[in-house]
């Protein structure tokens, strides 16, 4: 159920982004052809591995740190990371740079697989189920795709 945070909760902060020179890094079908070349025959997402990799690594890193910084906290105040479940390897890489242990982490993409725009909340609803997130937590969400984009939020969880 949806309803208003108490004062104090809620959004603290978030980021938004997006680089149309990523264009052709993850795409369906042909980009040549355009978009509606994926509606025809049998589609495929395809990706550039390497570079989304590296973009992935890098984005998760400043989305933290801006939206720790416009909220006035530090990193090591984030109480759990929810990340885009795209790849462990990303998610670790990420973590370990930003300096989150991995128990202040939010994977379930061993579970699930990458669910495409659905990772994050399984994710978030796992977290909860399992009791990793408590009123008062302070609770970093980020995810990125194709085009390239990216934005996340950090929250103060009630």
């Amino acid at each position: 159920m949806l309803r208003p945070a108490s004062r104090g909760a809620g959004f603290l902060s978030w980021c938004l982004g997006s680089d149309g020179r990523g264009y052709d890094q993850i795409t369906t079908g042909d980009v040549e052809k355009g978009a509606y070349a994926a509606h025809q025959g049998n589609p495929t997402i395809d990706m550039k591995g390497p570079d989304v990799f590296k973009f992935a690594v890098d984005i998760f890193i400043r989305q933290a740190y801006a939206c720790a910084e416009e909220a006035g906290i530090g990193i090591e105040d984030v109480d759990l990371w929810v990340p885009h479940q795209a790849n462990r390897r990303i998610i670790e890489a990420a973590a370990r740079r930003i300096g989150l242990p991995m128990e202040r982490v939010a994977c379930n993409i061993d579970e699930y697989g990458n669910t495409s725009t659905a990772t994050i909340p399984l994710a978030l609803n796992d977290a909860l189920r399992d009791g990793r997130i408590k009123s008062g937590d302070k609770v970093l969400i980020a995810g990125f795709g194709s085009g390239l984009t990216w934005g996340a939020c950090l929250l103060e969880w009630e």
